[in-house]
This record gives C-alpha cells, sequence and structure tokens, in this order.
C-alpha cells in the first residue's frame, strides 16, 4: 500500500486540503455543512477520494521534499498566496483544468503578481508606518525568489513558522538611544561620575562607566554616518569631544532625545532599504540594539536553530554589500543601497522598471 504523504508545513494542514476540494461559501461552518450533507447523502465516498487526490497532488507540489526546481517554485508560490487569503479552491480548480508543472506555475506566478503589483508600483515610496502589510508581502517574496533563483541552496521556506512566530519588520539599523542606555541607566552614570569627581568611585564602577562611555561613543559615530541634519552632526561631534562629565553633558544638550526624534522623523530609514523580516520574539530582544550587536545576536540566534529568513541572514552578514563595506560594523547608507538593489534584481520579473531602480 502506498504511504500517504506527510503533513509538513503550514499550506499543507488538512483544512487547506479540505479547502480545496470544496467550492468556498461565505458561511461560517460550510466546510462541515458540505460534508454532513455527503455524509447523509452517502455520497462521502467520493468525497474522500477526492481528498486524497487532492493531498497527493499539492503534496507532490509543495510537500518541501520535491527534487526538481518548478516543485519548490510551486511550493513557494502556493505558500504565499494562501498566506494572502486567495481560495484555495480556486487554485486547485486551475491544476486539475492545467495538470502540467510548468503551465500550473506560470497560473501561479501570474496570481502572485496580482496580489503584489500595487505594492510593486511603489516600491520606493512604502514606509513602515503606513504601509506594513506591502512591505512584509515584498519582503516575504524577496526571501522566496531568492529560495527560488539560487539552485544551490535547495531550500523550502517554512511557512507554518512564519504564521505561528509572528514574524514582522525589522530596521537594519535603527537609531535609537534606549537600545544603548536608557534613561535610568544614563541617571545612574551621572551618579558615578559625580562620585568620580570626589574620588570616591570604586575600580568596579569605574571600569562601568568606562564601558558604557565607548559603547555611547561608538554609537554616536554610526548614527553620524546616516545623518544629514548638519546641528545634530555639530552636536554630535561637540558631544565626541566631551572629555568631562561626558553624562552630564549628553543629558544637558539634550542630545539623545534629539537623535531619537531625529530617526522617527527620517522617512529614509523607515523604508525598504532598512527593513527585514524577524519574529515577533527577536524583533523585541534585539529591535533598539546598534547594528553591530544585532549582527552578533542574529548569529547567536542562528547558532541556536532559532528560524532567521535566509535574507535577514545574509544583510546581516552583508551579503548584499560591496566589497569594501563587508567587514564595516556599520549598516551605511551604501549598503542600504545596496540591498535595494539586490531586493529589485531578484524581484524584476514583477515588473520592476528601471524608472523604480
Amino acid at each position: 500500500m502506498e504511504e500517504m504523504p506527510v503533513l509538513s508545513d503550514d499550506i499543507q494542514r488538512i483544512e487547506v486540503y479540505l479547502k480545496a476540494i470544496v467550492p468556498y461559501e461565505n458561511k461560517e461552518g460550510y466546510l462541515f455543512n458540505h460534508f454532513y450533507k455527503k455524509y447523509k447523502d452517502k455520497s462521502i465516498g467520493e468525497e474522500w477520494d477526492k481528498l486524497i487526490k487532492a493531498i497527493q497532488t499539492l503534496s507532490g507540489h509543495a510537500s518541501g521534499k520535491g527534487s526538481e526546481e518548478l516543485d519548490r517554485e510551486i511550493f513557494h508560490y502556493l505558500g504565499f498566496l494562501t498566506l494572502h487569503v486567495n481560495r484555495i479552491d480556486q487554485i486547485y480548480e486551475k491544476w486539475l483544468e492545467v495538470k502540467d508543472k510548468s503551465k500550473f506555475a506560470a497560473c501561479l506566478f501570474e496570481l502572485v503578481n496580482k496580489n503584489v503589483e500595487k505594492y510593486i508600483q511603489r516600491i520606493d515610496e512604502l514606509t513602515y508606518n503606513e504601509d506594513k502589510e506591502a512591505l512584509q508581502a515584498i519582503l516575504l517574496l524577496f526571501n522566496l525568489e531568492y529560495l527560488n533563483q539560487n539552485e544551490s541552496l535547495k531550500s523550502y521556506f517554512e511557512f507554518n513558522r512564519f504564521v505561528l512566530e509572528q514574524w514582522s519588520l525589522e530596521h537594519i539599523y535603527a537609531q535609537n538611544s534606549e537600545g544603548v542606555v536608557s534613561a535610568k541607566e544614563l541617571e545612574a552614570l551621572q551618579k558615578l561620575e559625580n562620585l568620580e569627581k570626589k574620588r570616591s568611585l570604586s575600580q568596579p564602577d569605574s571600569n562601568k562607566m568606562k564601558i558604557s562611555v565607548k559603547k555611547i561613543r561608538g554609537w554616536l559615530e554610526e548614527v553620524q554616518k546616516h545623518l544629514e541634519d548638519e546641528k545634530l552632526n555639530k552636536d554630535i561631534k561637540s558631544a565626541l569631544g566631551f572629555s568631562k562629565n561626558f553624562f552630564k553633558n549628553l543629558v544637558r544638550v539634550g542630545l539623545l532625545k534629539a537623535m531619537d526624534e531625529n530617526f522617527k522623523e527620517n522617512d529614509f530609514l523607515h523604508r525598504l532599504q532598512n527593513l527585514t523580516l524577524l519574529d515577533k520574539r527577536s524583533n523585541s530582544a534585539i529591535g533598539n540594539l546598534i547594528f553591530s550587536e544585532k549582527q552578533q545576536k542574529i548569529k547567536e540566534l542562528d547558532d541556536q536553530k532559532r528560524l532567521i529568513p535566509i535574507c535577514t541572514r545574509e544583510v546581516f552578514r552583508k551579503v548584499f554589500s560591496e566589497n569594501e563595506n563587508k567587514n564595516s560594523p556599520i549598516f551605511t547608507k551604501e549598503d542600504q543601497e545596496e540591498y535595494l538593489k539586490a531586493i529589485k534584481k531578484y524581484l524584476k520579473k514583477y515588473g520592476i522598471t528601471s524608472q523604480k531602480g
């Protein structure tokens, strides 16, 4: 007896198969009602045969175990469409109509294209605060096409974890002072500074101050690479020159608050070139860290076998950056431009024209 395919991913759960063989009705419990009616009519056996056929067909394309490049492509298109509320019964009907992998893949591509067309047309205008759904769809598709177009990877996207772990948008470079020093920590450091003046500072506290100064200075230098605000740049330069009362002077000039406000208002840092996908739990843990620390945390999460989207891993490894920038601990404007260029390259077949970069 032939072994039944294993339901190994989100788009292969039994509910999806049931929806594939039952015409959609905008009614609660329509699946149950359909099969109960078939049971009463004593035609449930026919429905069972249809279900087995649907499982075998969709598993053949989308089990994540296919050896053919086309299987992987179909798997990714099916997953994307299922996530974006496309009717699986209509998709399955299309397969029954064409019964050819190449034609089916082409049909699925057209459906995906229709889903993202309105987003692709505005790819350079989308912002974090206004267009989260569009940006997430584009970044998901970027991950899928990166897997589709790199034959050496032989990997399948894990749609079930994408849903269960609530992946969301993450800023690659985040200009947020809370990730470097909180208001409470800054207050404590000012107290240590006062103790230092009185020569009553312990060695551990002295070391703590030195580490904090080094960390904040490094962050200020990183932020300088992104800023176009001349006054803020000048203020940062002055702060980097503070040799005494470093923490007191930071508070006095209100520098950290001004930098946080600048980040909120800087649309460039909230566009596609500075965003990636990360699960909700990891996002909360590393969201406010500086880029070099995020790099380290992403590596640690990867080593722990936590699911890191392929393109998130690659952007933090600076795979998309030019050689001269690869070893820099800063995600510069040049890095952002190269990253955006890579996204557009992999999504070129969805109609990104030269006018859109």
